[in-house]
């Protein structure tokens, strides 16, 4: 390109710019909002893996929405105001494949995860049940577990019978299954469901912090209403 031509296109450059500023403006503007929309899905994606890479999340894949929070802010080490965590194979405790929907507030991740609140819902399935109860209570023999919805109890079905299983609050707070029949031989009728969503290997509510709620029977399982305070994780 000779000099000429190099004049000649400054030359129609100012032109246009005289002539069409608005045009040139817009122009300018809608090349700026790209660059910084892909500068946010970028971001985005980054503060989404590092959530997942949280230990409590470790191995359950959960999907992540960081809703109206910005994924540049969060890289910046600002708190992001709230977001939301899905699985539907999570593990708490001995209870696993635990379909868990998590909400956290003003979660910051530099430079080291902290939040300052934890909601979350836990359904455990009665798959899941039954395989908690053959690990915590294998002289139950439980083969199968039944969600009594009209009664909120559970039965455990067993090759020497069936009992009921009720849930109770213990006068410390504690959440805990009431087995009919099983005090016998010094053995307590009681399990500690809190215990059971914090033993053995880690998950959310051990790492999380989060302490059971409430408790319900529902027709899909036993669902957990879970909270959890500022902590860092």
């Amino acid at each position: 390109m000779t000099a000429r031509d190099v004049g000649s296109r400054r030359a129609h450059m100012k032109t246009v710019l005289m002539q069409h500023p608005v045009l040139v403006l817009m122009t300018v503007l809608v090349c700026l909002t790209a660059v910084a929309v892909t500068a946010e899905l970028v971001a985005r994606k980054i503060v989404e893996d590092r959530v997942r890479a949280v230990p409590a999340w470790r191995g359950t894949n959960p999907t992540v929405d960081l809703h109206s929070g910005w994924g540049l802010a969060g890289l910046a080490g600002d708190k992001l105001p709230e977001v939301s965590l899905a699985s539907d194979d999570a593990t708490m405790g001995v209870f696993t494949d635990v379909r868990l929907r998590i909400q956290v507030f003003d979660l910051q991740l530099e430079p080291t995860p902290k939040f300052q609140r934890v909601h979350g819902l836990a359904v455990v399935s009665t798959g899941s049940l039954t395989h908690a109860f053959q690990r915590v209570a294998p002289t139950l023999g439980v083969t199968s577990v039944t969600m009594n919805v009209s009664d909120g109890t559970m039965t455990v079905h067993s090759s020497g019978g069936s009992r009921r299983v009720g849930l109770e609050t213990q006068p410390d707070g504690a959440m805990a299954f009431a087995v009919q029949g099983v005090k016998e031989q010094g053995k307590d009728d009681h399990i500690d469901v809190d215990a059971l969503t914090k033993s053995g290997a880690q998950g959310p509510a051990k790492s999380l912090a989060l302490k059971i709620q409430v408790m319900a029977i529902e027709r899909d399982g036993l669902h957990l209403i879970l909270e959890g305070s500022t902590g860092d994780h």
